[in-house]
């Protein structure tokens, strides 16, 4: 209790002080002549828990990072997003791409002391496929495996697919033998990894500790002791920096990051990153496409107004983008047209955000047949819609949704909290979203895997090609484009699947399949003895602090 009294005590005062003054002198500076030791923990500061220790149930950042503490995968996410040896020593391929070979690493011991071998990964990747969550889809192409030898596993896909490293190395590898009962639910329950570190102690909603491995096969980590604190309050994680009890700190507040700039003892890092806002429309020609929507979709007809290209235009066009960055992001993030990061294989240079025209916004409402009513419920606007996110970007959401009633759209912006949010919005289960507010990032630097997940055609009520679509909460649909994601997994020559992927991301563009508004810039809070260095992929590893000298 003693440490939440100090960190709601902060907040307090820095709710009725100016933080400027209150803390310019607050950082513990040694005594002159004092020698301070390098520290051997390093406490980090996340907004959400690890949901859940299921290695292949959830695909977030957070969860990711955490667990990628204590498990491993066969090839690595490199910090510039190559892939990098890890489980695997090597890889190749046949002609096509239809056979993939992984060469495993000799002479690495899970944390129980188990040998690891090719009977962990034929069992992993059961499991992964058993789990049909989350990185199930990263196994989507595949048709079956078998186990050459101790050290060698052979992948056959269904089709050519010249990226599949770049996906398998999604899927967590686990000991078979910690694992003898059926069932999912003993992965919640018992982490066996050969990971930099073991797990120690896990309170849920509170904190994750970990230990150095000391039979780690590769370099050992710098740090002792790692432990991840769940506070999901912005002001309280701010608030735990400043008074010392955390050293870092990523997604870090605009508004903080503005005040603990100022702060000695406290350095603020950016990064580009590579995940872009994305908006999700739910466009099919359904009446009710959220009837499990805590706020319901209104409208004027009784169908569904975002089936409509010139509605979904005109929410775009809506949107000034340029005053968004820099007024709600204080200018720390980047006007942004697409969901593909600049630098990956298949970024349109040629796409431009519709431009902000709240008045030709008005006149394509107008004209797809939802004009400002008159009277009854919607009075005063056209239709009623909810924009349902993260309750991180709360204030982005309602800012846009203020954009959206100027041009009489009454749209109701719902954030949500991580235990809830990604349940929420799922598709098929409980049909509750028609407007979903998300970023989107994904380490492989290949948009065709970006493409797989949030374009690739499902049908309102089922997946149209199973382990493809998994993210398309808008149920965009269109043939061509689906033809093209799949000629491009099939490409192995790079500038060539670049081409194909261009054509994809302008065809969905046009048809405002989904859109992106902004790309936040990553900042991060540490404490000045430390040093960090951001990782492309936007994970947050303990490796990537080191002590400062």
């Amino acid at each position: 209790m003693k440490r939440r009294t100090t960190a709601f005590m902060v907040v307090m005062m820095v709710s009725f002080l100016f933080a400027g003054f209150l803390f310019a002198g607050g950082d513990k500076e040694a005594a002159a002549g004092e020698v301070k030791e390098a520290p051997t923990t390093v406490r980090i500061a996340m907004t959400q828990d690890v949901t859940t220790w299921n290695p292949w149930a959830r695909n977030t950042y957070q969860s990711n990072s955490i667990r990628l503490h204590f498990y491993e995968t066969l090839i690595e996410i490199g910090d510039d997003l190559s892939n990098q040896p890890c489980l695997a020593t090597e890889w190749e391929a046949n002609d096509d791409g239809t056979v993939w070979t992984f060469y495993l690493r000799k002479g690495v011991k899970f944390h129980n002391g188990n040998d690891f071998n090719a009977d962990d990964v034929i069992f992993s990747f059961d499991k992964c496929l058993e789990t049909a969550l989350a990185w199930a889809d990263a196994m989507a192409t595949v048709k079956s495996y078998r186990k050459v030898d101790d050290y060698t596993v052979e992948v056959t896909c269904n089709q050519p697919d010249v990226i599949f490293p770049k996906m398998i190395r999604n899927v967590i590898i686990v000991d078979k033998e910690s694992f003898p009962a059926a069932g999912l639910e003993q992965f919640e329950t018992k982490v066996v990894g050969t990971g930099k570190y073991v797990l120690d102690e896990y309170i849920k909603d509170d904190r994750v500790v970990g230990s150095r491995w000391e039979g780690y096969w590769g370099e050992k980590p710098e740090f002792e002791k790692i432990i991840f604190r769940t506070i999901t309050n912005e002001g309280t994680r701010t608030a735990s920096i400043i008074s010392e009890e955390i050293d870092f700190m990523p997604f870090v507040a605009v508004r903080d990051a503005e005040m603990l700039k100022n702060l000695k003892g406290i350095t603020i890092v950016q990064s580009e990153g590579i995940e872009p806002s994305m908006f999700a429309i739910t466009q099919v020609d359904v009446d009710n496409p959220s009837p499990g929507s805590a706020i319901p979709m209104v409208s004027p007809d009784g169908k569904n107004p975002l089936r409509l290209r010139d509605v979904r235009e005109a929410i775009v066009r809506a949107i000034d983008a340029e005053e968004f960055v820099n007024t709600i992001l204080a200018g720390y993030g980047s006007v942004s047209a697409t969901v593909i990061p600049k630098g990956f294989n298949g970024y349109n240079p040629n796409i431009e955000k519709y431009p902000y025209d709240p008045q030709k916004a008005a006149e394509l409402l107008d004209g797809a047949g939802y004009p400002i009513q008159k009277s009854g419920e919607l009075e005063g606007y056209r239709f009623a819609i909810t924009l349902d996110c993260h309750e991180r970007t709360a204030a982005e959401a309602i800012a846009i949704a203020s954009y959206l009633n100027k041009v009489g759209i009454k749209c109701t912006p719902n954030p949500l909290p991580s235990s809830v949010v990604w349940g929420y919005v799922r598709m098929y289960e409980k049909y509750a979203s028609h407007f979903v507010f998300s970023t989107w990032g994904d380490a492989s630097a290949e948009s065709v895997i970006v493409a797989k997940d949030v374009i690739y055609g499902v049908y309102f009520d089922k997946r149209k090609k199973e382990g493809w679509g998994g993210a398309n909460r808008g149920y965009y649909q269109n043939d061509e484009v689906d033809a093209l994601i799949e000629k491009a997994l099939a490409t192995v020559d790079y500038d060539e699947r670049d081409a194909i992927m261009q054509k994809v991301w302008q065809i969905v563009h046009d048809e405002v399949g989904n859109f992106s508004i902004y790309k936040a810039n990553n900042i991060f809070a540490v404490r000045d003895n430390f040093i960090f260095t951001p990782r492309l992929d936007q994970y947050v590893m303990a490796w990537n602090l080191t002590a400062a000298k």
